[in-house]
């Protein structure tokens, strides 16, 4: 396994990857810099591999859980155009950017998002 630092936004992602994960990433920037961030993602993976995306993500409603509505407000404070996402939204944004076979898990308010990249 290896893992690179750097601007995801500036920097090469390289490709083949097997695997990227977002953690913590997406609750930081507005709509449009996630889309391009998903886009380059996918494009990064080799054919069939995955992106896993953990963050803090509200229901449709932006109330609940209580925890993800409180790291909501949070985000809408401290940074410029970030927020948490709600997964519909995540979803939008994994299916226009080229992803499949997307999937769904929560634990309380944090929840895990996996696509695949198309063969």
């Amino acid at each position: 396994m290896t893992s690179r630092q750097g601007d995801f936004f500036t920097d090469d992602l390289g490709s083949g990857h097997d695997l990227v994960l977002l953690s913590a990433v997406l609750c930081l920037f507005g709509e449009t810099a996630n889309l391009a961030l998903l886009t380059k993602v996918r494009r990064s993976l080799r054919p069939g591999g995955r992106v896993a995306i953990r963050d803090l993500m509200p229901d449709e409603s932006g109330t609940r859980p209580l925890e993800a509505s409180l790291f909501a407000v949070h985000m809408l404070v401290m940074t410029e155009k970030g927020r948490a996402w709600p997964h519909r939204r995540v979803n939008d944004w994994l299916r226009e950017s080229g992803f499949v076979d997307i999937r769904r898990m929560t634990s309380g308010a944090a929840g895990v998002i996996t696509a695949r990249s198309l063969p």
